[in-house]
């Protein structure tokens, strides 16, 4: 018997390429694959264990869909590895990061095929944490060169800093990097650029949070109108750099797209309403980053993918079937450890399931058309009706709207104690939807993007108590 091909084994039965439409283009991304993995240090022990122990442990590969996600992932890791070939070639490279919309890097790639838009921290790191474990030696290296482990920096920019430095991704030719959600993207792109290399080039644009508690800041059009100058204030600005013209029409078709693409989503969200849900929430809060974070590969993956999870959702609901037993309690929390799948795992071994992530979970008024017309402005008014961009009051009205709309039992907070916007306001979000809701919220301490700090066993213990909780609440009724 000969030697086991792992990059192939990972493919076709983690990654989705063995399936149908995309086992057409299995041997070309092969070759792509093992190019990609070598750069990455990905040894065929670190495939081997991932193969047989790590995903089968904590995603179920059993449903096309799941496969078609980490597919996803796979093909834009791979294609974020070619980077520096293309900027050999002469093409354009663009970075962005989460959280950011798609519309405008979409837009750049629409007006010039050439340019390649990438978001190399979020994007990465939900590449190779949840499906290989192994973040760790980039932040390790990032503390090592100048960003100290006791300033509890996120690991999305330690992330970004090791891969520019250590050369895995070329030097842009421009970072676009938006601080209108937390501004330490901006403060780490200007660290690298001033410790590390001053020929990184650099656009920021940044946001100041203003808005009352509870006030519904989309429905401000002074405030819409001020974010949509800044938003076009940085596209011109980008577009200057790439020697391109701006052009409003591939704004409005990348919005559009978006929107598409987010009209389907809600789909899915509906049958994760099912009691039991199909599945947890990893795979459906994986596929909403379409939404958050730009894919060089673009929508084909993502639509593939999306189409194929909702016809195993439908197939579950269909058949009454679920990851827990039909009576579980079904839960949410405000944005979910995806990237250390053991979390959810283990929740499901208590009889209990999470089955959204509340940040990126469509509200009612993600789902309505958009008011204005003016391409900046329009995404403006997108941006702020989302959770993550709005005041703590209606971030935390939105969260009561969502227990209500898809039928949740529970709420959590937590794995954010490191961010100084999402973080800073999750208790008393915690306290209000609680007095409100009458249903039980939960805080726990972690870090969603990694786990050096916590380990299975200690977080086991944590999530043991809730959900013998949560259990005893729901028993014992309203």
């Amino acid at each position: 018997m000969g030697k086991r091909d792992w990059h192939r084994e990972y493919l076709v039965k983690c990654a989705g390429f063995g399936d149908p439409p995309w086992d057409r283009e299995l041997d070309d991304m092969l070759e792509k694959w093992r190019r990609a993995a070598k750069k990455l240090k990905l040894t065929d022990d670190d495939l081997k264990y991932i193969v047989t122990d790590w995903i089968p442990r904590n995603f179920d590969i059993e449903l096309e869909g799941t496969r078609k996600v980490i597919g996803v992932l796979t093909a834009e890791a791979i294609d974020m590895m070619m980077a520096s070939e293309r900027k050999a070639i002469g093409e354009k490279i663009v970075y962005g990061v989460l959280p950011a919309h798609t519309v405008f890097y979409r837009a750049l790639k629409f007006t010039d095929p050439k340019i390649n838009v990438y978001f190399i921290d979020a994007n990465f790191v939900s590449f190779i944490q949840p499906l290989f474990h192994k973040i760790a030696p980039f932040l390790d290296y990032a503390e090592e060169h100048g960003v100290r482990y006791g300033c509890r920096h996120c690991a999305l920019n330690k992330t970004r800093y090791t891969l520019l430095r250590q050369g895995i991704v070329p030097l842009p030719d421009v970072s676009w990097i938006w601080g209108f959600i937390c501004d330490q993207a901006p403060k780490s792109d200007e660290f690298i650029k001033e410790y590390w290399n001053q020929e990184y080039p650099i656009i920021y644009s940044r946001w100041s949070h203003h808005g009352a508690a509870h006030e519904k800041e989309y429905q401000n059009e002074e405030m819409v109108k001020y974010l949509g100058s800044v938003m076009r204030e940085g596209y011109e600005q980008v577009c200057k750099l790439l020697d391109i013209e701006v052009d409003e029409k591939a704004i409005m078709k990348a919005l559009e797209e978006r929107r598409a693409y987010l009209i389907k989503y809600e789909q899915l969200s509906q049958f994760m309403a099912a009691h039991p849900p199909p599945f947890n929430g990893e795979i459906p809060l994986i596929l909403s980053h379409g939404l958050w974070a730009v894919f060089n590969t673009g929508y084909k993956y993502y639509n593939e993918a999306l189409e194929a999870v909702i016809r195993d959702a439908r197939e579950r609901v269909a058949k009454g079937e679920g990851i827990v037993p039909k009576g579980s309690p079904s839960g949410m929390m405000w944005f979910m450890p995806y990237c250390n799948p053991f979390i959810m795992r283990m929740f499901e071994e208590n009889g209990v399931v999470i089955a959204f992530c509340d940040a990126l979970l469509p509200s009612k008024a993600d789902l309505e058309p958009l008011k204005f017309d003016d391409p900046f402005e329009a995404n403006a008014e997108a941006f702020l009706k989302e959770a993550m961009m709005t005041n703590w009051g209606t971030k935390a009205d939105l969260t009561i709207e969502k227990m209500a709309n898809y039928n949740v039992d529970f709420m959590i907070w937590g794995f954010e104690d490191f961010d100084r916007w999402l973080g800073s306001d999750q208790k008393l979000c915690l306290a209000y939807v609680e007095r409100k809701t009458g249903k039980p919220c939960f805080y726990i301490e972690g870090d969603e993007w990694e786990d050096r700090d916590y380990s299975e066993e200690s977080m086991r213990t944590r999530i043991e108590t809730i959900c013998q909780v949560v259990k005893a609440r729901l028993s014992a009724g309203p």
